[in-house]
């Protein structure tokens, strides 16, 4: 008991001591905890101290202790605040200058769990904390020095620099500070500036009333431009500029300028506002000063009076002004044209394509109608013409001056809209159409090559394209812009397509690009860049687009013709054969222009036109009923299918004022279909010529199909391996015969005295092969085992013959049954041996692709069998006929074979001294067919033959009776098999016998026999006494022997008689 007690007062003991450590330790950390509490309030005492010393004001601190409440964003501001002021000569890690961010943005509080965001705290402990954590981060960067301190503010302030200042609302618009001189000057920061700007105002005393605010924004392209007219009526030259809009505001909000004196303005831009071949010696900051009614240019600022500068990373301006308004920074850049754009294939050898189809249709005599076609359009229903179409739109500002009683924009629009409209609507051609707008500016200097664009991409709709081509006005031109993004759409043009570029402008071309792609020019070619300016322009735009690279070029002009004198000369130098220039200079010129370009990219003036086609041993034309080819037919129609002239071979019509006349022949001998034109005559573009030959398939043809015979599953390209081209007629796109060898039909023609040769596509003609089908069908052989029907195949043979309408032999052969394909009924796969599923009827394909017209003869021998009669249908052994266009002939044998009935005869022979001559002895026979089945007798032969069945569960045996000298005749089936029993009659002492070749077998039944022949069975019964003698005698002493007995008999009995009466 004492161990227990002892082992239980060890144990509290040990946890008393345990928790008195635990204790101690907590005790520790307390102390450490305030000791560093203490050190940092020195810390920070001691920096105060410092911070007055130093003699500058500082702005507010807000530093609630007493609620426990602190706004640590106000903190870091103050820090930065004073940081700047003692450290102006700071360096930052890049060994440059840092100048402090004195915008009021909210810095980032690095180190603290609320991830830099200003918070209010609810309590007083949680304002504790905050002290204390504060006061431990300053302790322990006491050691780094107060220099170390300030320069990390510094970097904080300066990580903030490139946030937008527009997402803190909360940070004050002014900030004030002593200059440190004699008078006190207020700095102004506004709470927002444009991105890669800071722009800072320094006002003495009085000249800003208190609670004054400002504000800078960046000027709107409207603006910009109202801008860039003042600009202009001053005389600056530049080539590129920025805007922004400095501005006062009392505390009532309204906008107020310097009441005393002059203003210090201190401008910092970075330097990737700025384009890269920048000239910086050209830098001027322009003053926008507003006198009255207009505005006017005052220089404030130049590089070369050292108030503009320069650093590796930004542009800084320092100037004094006396009001606000807009300032403008502008420049100049390399003047030099940028080259060409290289756009490689696009500007390759141009495509030409004229309207021209080769289609064979399908007659409903099953022969073609080969037709040749040649039109001054392009394109038709079936083959439509490629046509790509590109608007390059002058959207300067003048397009929205009026042209009669519309603006010119409009005007323009209108024209676009009604030329896509009709070319979609055109059911031979596949057009698409896209628009590039173009004008010119130098007020947006962060872009290059801007001053055109893509304004509806690629479309065949055309309300797209209507609602794209009335962009708004805006700025001036720039021909070399729009010609070269119309050139880079020209890279995805489609292959095979036409290409029409049309150029639409009201003036000549005021502005071009440099090599970076930044805008040059004067905008008006009569400001500080003159003439020199028209012609810098234009030779940049000359240059752009030679060698373009299309077949059509046309150039528009929109109002006064004196506007745009050098429109035209973009069409010289274009390289577009056939280029040309219209003036628009009102609605109905600018309509009529519209249309002619229509005319013009729909229509192929050629002369000198030939067509030839050499026919493939496939076709030849069809010959009439006295053996002569058919003639050839021509035929001339208008643009509504309405027939000008036709006839056969030759036809003459009026054409304008020409009379023509046009010859077609046809060459027997090199198979050549030709139509020719007179030589100077050009197409009609109105008109559509054609040749027609009625042609039909050779027996080459189905010769070639017989050789090229597949097993494809499409049953209707069988033998077949053209292709006919798309848009070639009834067969378009599908196999059949080529009518033409490859280049073999061809177009020859001049065109802008240039000779050219058009290959026509390739249509196919598709056959009308017969085919011919040998079937056989074969019934009552189910019972021949498998080596005896291969036998009786092997036997049955047949003898084809087919040949073609002008007795071309096409096939001679003789054949057996084993060649046939026997056809399946479904019951092949099933798993059953039963001969009833079996189905004889055998197909054999004697031949495809027989030419129509064709004859065949058929012949069948060797169909006996052994035990069988048989029959053809319709006792026929041989057929004939003629094979018809596209169909299949079916020739049909038909054997029909019946066994042979056998006779079995059944004889019955009592015998013996003992027998009985008039008793009815019993038999059994068992029938089953040659295949082992049973074998059922009629109930006509059961009746005939007098027999008896056994009941349904004994199916085939058969029951009778035969007395002494009594038969059964019956036939059955060759080669059926029985058994033939008689009861068993030992027991009443008959012997049986079956006789067979006069010899006594004794048995009571036969063997299974199969019946092959006439068959005889002779049963014999035996019933006879043997004395036991031993001597075999017969019936006559048996009866002797007998009579003996008898008489000893009464002898004994009289004797017996007569002793009794004599003893008495």
């Amino acid at each position: 008991m004492w161990k227990k007690v002892k082992r239980i007062l060890s144990c509290m003991l040990a946890l008393i001591l345990l928790l008195s450590l635990i204790d101690g330790q907590q005790f520790f950390v307390r102390a450490e905890s305030e000791v560093k509490v203490t050190q940092t309030e020195q810390a920070s005492n001691k920096m105060e101290e410092t911070e007055t010393s130093s003699g500058k004001e500082e702005g507010s601190e807000v530093n609630n202790k007493e609620n426990g409440k602190q706004e640590e964003g106000t903190q870091k501001e103050e820090l930065s605040t004073k940081a700047t002021e003692k450290t102006t000569e700071t360096k930052n890690e890049d060994g440059k200058v840092d100048k402090p961010d004195n915008s009021n943005k909210e810095n980032e509080n690095n180190g603290q769990e609320n991830g830099g965001k200003n918070e209010e705290k609810e309590t007083g402990d949680k304002g504790e904390e905050t002290t204390k954590e504060k006061a431990e981060e300053a302790s322990a960067e006491e050691d780094t020095g107060q220099e170390a301190e300030a320069k990390e503010q510094i970097d904080a302030t300066d990580d903030t620099q490139g946030q937008t200042n527009q997402q803190d609302e909360n940070v004050s618009a002014m900030a004030q500070r002593e200059t440190g001189v004699s008078e006190k000057e207020t700095e102004y920061v506004p709470k927002s500036q444009p991105n890669g700007v800071s722009i800072k105002v320094y006002a003495k005393e009085n000249v800003f009333p208190e609670g004054t605010t400002m504000k800078v924004k960046e000027l709107t392209n409207k603006e910009l431009d109202s801008a860039q007219n003042v600009l202009e009526k001053g005389n600056v030259s530049y080539d590129g500029f920025l805007g922004y809009d400095i501005s006062f505001y009392n505390k009532e909000g309204k906008e107020i300028e310097p009441e005393k004196g002059s203003v210090r303005v201190e401008v910092d831009m970075n330097l990737n506002l700025f384009p890269k071949d920048l000239q910086m010696d050209t830098l001027q900051m322009q003053h926008l000063k507003e006198e009255k009614k207009d505005r006017t240019v005052e220089t404030v600022a130049k590089a070369s009076d050292h108030k503009l500068s320069v650093s590796k990373s930004e542009v800084t301006a320092k100037f004094e002004v006396k009001s606000f308004s807009d300032f403008i920074l502008t420049w100049n850049i390399d003047a030099t044209p940028a080259a060409p754009l290289e756009t490689g294939d696009n500007a390759a050898s141009i495509e030409k394509q004229i309207n021209y189809e080769k289609y064979a249709t399908l007659r409903d005599d099953g022969t073609y109608d080969l037709t040749l076609t040649v039109a001054g359009k392009k394109g038709t229903e079936t083959n439509k013409a490629k046509l790509d179409v590109i608007y390059v739109l002058d959207k300067s500002g003048s397009m929205k001056e009026d042209l009669d009683g519309i603006s010119k924009r409009i005007a323009a629009s209108n024209a676009i809209t009604k030329l896509t409209k009709s070319l979609k609507q055109n059911a031979n051609i596949d057009a698409r159409f896209s628009i590039v707008t173009f004008s010119g500016s130098k007020g947006n200097a962060q872009k290059a090559w801007d001053d055109a664009n893509v304004e509806v991409n690629w479309t065949t709709d055309a309300g797209t394209i209507e609602g794209g081509s009335h962009p708004a006005s805006n700025g001036g031109t720039n021909y070399q812009a729009g010609i070269r993004t119309a050139k880079e759409l020209l890279t995805s043009k489609r292959a095979g397509a036409m290409t029409a570029v049309i150029f639409i402008s009201d003036g000549d071309p005021t502005y071009y690009y440099n090599p970076n792609g930044s805008t040059i020019g004067d905008g008006n070619n009569g400001g500080w860049g003159g003439s020199d300016n028209l012609k810098n322009c234009l030779k940049a735009a000359k240059d752009e687009i030679a060698n373009l690279g299309v077949n059509y070029f046309y150039t528009v002009g929109v109002g006064k013709a004196s506007d745009y004198v050098n429109l035209s000369d973009l069409c010289s130098a274009s390289g577009v054969s056939g280029a040309k220039n219209f003036d628009g200079t009102n609605i109905d010129e600018l309509t009529k222009a519209f249309s002619t370009i229509e005319s013009d990219i729909l229509t192929f003036l050629c002369s000198n036109v030939s067509i030839q086609d050499v026919l493939s041993e496939n076709v030849e034309i069809v010959k009439d009923k006295d053996g002569v080819f058919k003639s050839l037919k021509i035929v001339v129609t208008d643009k509504d299918g309405k027939t000008i002239v036709e006839g056969d071979n030759k036809v003459t019509f009026q054409d304008g004022t020409q009379n023509v006349t046009l010859k077609a022949g046809y060459d027997s001998k090199t198979k050549t279909i030709t139509l020719d034109f007179p030589a100077e005559y050009q197409l009609n573009a109105e008109y559509t010529y054609k040749v027609i030959a009625n042609i039909d398939a050779t027996e080459k043809a189905y010769e070639n199909y017989r050789k090229n015979l597949t097993d494809n599953k499409d049953e209707n390209e069988k033998g077949y391996k053209d292709v006919a081209d798309a848009g070639t007629g009834t067969h378009a796109g599908k196999k059949g015969m080529y009518t033409n060898e490859n280049s073999e039909a061809k177009m020859t023609y001049t065109f802008r005295g240039e000779e050219y040769t058009e290959l026509y596509g390739k249509p196919v003609i598709k056959l009308h092969p017969g085919r011919l089908i040998l079937e056989k069908e074969v019934e009552g052989l189910d019972s021949l085992t498998p080596e005896q029907l291969e036998q009786y195949k092997a036997n049955l043979k047949f003898k084809i013959k087919v040949k073609t309408k002008n007795d071309t032999s096409l096939k001679e052969e003789e054949i057996t049954l084993t060649a046939f394909a026997k056809e399946s009924n479904g019951n092949e796969d099933s798993g059953s041996d039963s001969n009833t599923n079996r189905r004889n009827k055998y197909i054999y394909t004697v031949m495809e692709g027989i030419n129509p017209g064709s004859f065949y003869e058929i012949t069948e021998d060797g169909g006996e069998v052994e035990g069988y009669t048989w029959e053809t249908a319709a006792d026929k052994k041989s057929e004939n006929g003629t094979i018809a266009k596209d169909e299949t002939e079916k020739v049909s044998f038909k054997n029909t074979y019946s066994r042979k009935k056998i006779p079995l005869i059944i004889n019955k022979t009592v015998e013996g001294n003992m027998s009985e001559k008039r008793k009815e002895f019993a038999f059994s026979i068992t029938l089953k067919d040659a295949n082992g089945a049973v074998y059922e007798l009629s109930d006509e032969e059961i009746k005939d033959v007098g027999f008896s069945t056994k009941g349904e569960d004994q199916k085939g045996v058969y029951t009778f009776t035969l007395k002494d000298g009594e038969s059964k005749e019956f036939s059955l089936p060759y080669g059926c098999k029985y058994t033939i029993s008689e009861e068993d009659y030992s027991s009443l002492g008959y012997k049986t016998y079956i006789r067979e070749k006069k010899e006594e077998n004794q048995k009571r039944m036969t063997e299974e026999e199969t019946l092959t022949q006439k068959t005889e069975i002779n049963f014999l019964n035996k019933k006879e006494v043997i004395p036991p003698t031993g001597v075999e005698t017969t019936m006559t002493a048996w009866l002797l022997m007998t009579g003996v007995t008898l008489l000893l008999g009464a002898v004994f009995l009289l004797f017996g008689i007569r002793r009794k009466r004599f003893v008495a």
